[in-house]
């Protein structure tokens, strides 16, 4: 990529990321952000719906969710890659999907529709994020629960009595773990995800489970091996030809009993 782009790129996330963090954004600002971070006002797209769509209904984004959110359109292609992989692991089954770090919860709303869960579950630990997500899912009448806490204590409190495969979305905050020039170190996201992998194999190892971690495709190579030491299979969706093209994918860690 251009230096010069580069620069550019990171400069617009830390504006967005920062200088409007806990800002609700009015819509000309939802748009310029989208034109910003991906070439084109209408991206920042939501629960299936364009900003033009959603926002009159009342769904509303921090400046930190607009840059920090899986747009529809990623979205979408994560979820099919979930699909992908559950198929592979859980062939005809009907998993769970937990989004430990649920944020706006429009991935965790794609994946559980695109693989027909039984419940999706979304774990919030920011107050602020939390009720605006809530109030977000209440307007478009989304099936997900979202809970606020932190996602080990929310994980703690999993109860599976039917035995349904899980499906574990990761995807913490990349903060200082990402920019345009590094691309994406799994060990320096907030909290590192080695530590997160670590808490869901000592909570969920009864169950059969898979960990669909979201990566970049500048991803950091030694901390993706790192984070994916002690599963029993590992998938990196940049391996299929025909996810080449996208900048996010999926490393699939999976413990099978």
């Amino acid at each position: 990529m251009d230096p010069k782009k580069v620069k550019n790129l990171n400069s617009e996330r830390n504006r967005w990321l920062y200088g409007y963090r806990d800002s609700e954004l009015p819509l000309d600002l939802i748009l310029e952000a989208g034109q910003a971070m991906y070439g084109r006002p209408d991206a920042i797209s939501l629960y299936g719906r364009t900003p033009v769509e959603y926002f009159p209904l009342g769904v509303r984004l921090m400046g930190r969710t607009a840059i920090e959110c899986c747009i529809d359109e990623r979205a979408q292609y994560l979820a099919e890659e979930a699909y992908r992989v559950s198929q592979r692991l859980f062939p005809g089954e009907r998993p769970i999907v937990i989004d430990l770090f649920a944020g706006s919860c429009n991935l965790l709303f794609h994946i559980a529709r695109r693989l027909n869960a039984i419940e999706a579950l979304g774990f919030e630990s920011d107050a602020n994020v939390f009720a605006l997500t809530r109030r977000n899912l209440e307007i478009v009448q989304a099936p997900v629960q979202v809970h606020h806490g932190d996602y080990a204590a929310c994980l703690a409190q999993f109860a599976n009595p039917g035995g349904a495969p899980v499906v574990c979305v990761v995807s913490p905050p990349w903060g200082a773990g990402f920019n345009y020039d590094m691309g994406l170190d799994l060990l320096r996201t907030e909290p590192p995800i080695d530590t997160i992998t670590n808490h869901i194999h000592q909570i969920l190892w009864p169950h059969n489970f898979v960990v669909l971690i979201q990566t970049h495709r500048k991803t950091v190579f030694s901390s993706a091996q790192q984070v994916s030491a002690g599963f029993t299979e590992v998938f990196d969706s940049f391996e299929q030809d025909f996810l080449r093209d996208s900048h996010v994918g999926f490393l699939s860690c999976a413990n099978r009993i």
